[in-house]
């Protein structure tokens, strides 16, 4: 049912909006009234014929990196740019933020001597920093 209404929405009233207006069942009970309704049923799956929906991908990715939090900064080698990397990380189930805090579990810097202010926050709360290489180990 709820499946059946917001295609109802998204086919009927994003563009005709102004027409269904008052026509939109308001309420979860008006909804359920609303698809008892033969004819409205029967309208609802003539819509749907119309639509091709796409079956979502499946990650089939396994989850290594699940509840890691990690910081990337500097230079990378072997990724084209940042979100390169992050969306790797991310398929594996690790998260990727912007800054250093104490929930982060890694640091990426290619240059782990740098005096730059994440590699300084990361060495105050004692966050590993890890090499672009070493983060691709860990994929």
């Amino acid at each position: 049912m709820p499946f059946r209404y917001f295609c109802f929405l998204l086919c009927e009233c994003a563009d005709n909006a102004k027409k269904y207006k008052n026509k939109i069942p308001k309420n979860k009970h008006e909804r359920i009234a609303y698809f008892t309704k033969n004819k409205n049923l029967s309208a609802l799956d003539n819509l749907l014929k119309e639509l091709e929906l796409e079956k979502p991908e499946e990650n089939t990715q396994q989850q290594t990196l699940a509840g890691k939090v990690f910081v990337i900064t500097g230079s990378l080698e072997h990724f084209a740019n940042r979100n390169e990397l992050k969306e790797q990380i991310e398929q594996r189930g690790g998260k990727v933020t912007g800054s250093v805090t104490g929930k982060t579990d890694y640091l990426i810097n290619n240059d782990i001597t740098s005096t730059s202010g994440k590699n300084k926050k990361a060495k105050e709360l004692s966050v590993p920093i890890i090499t672009e290489e070493e983060a691709m180990r860990m994929l």
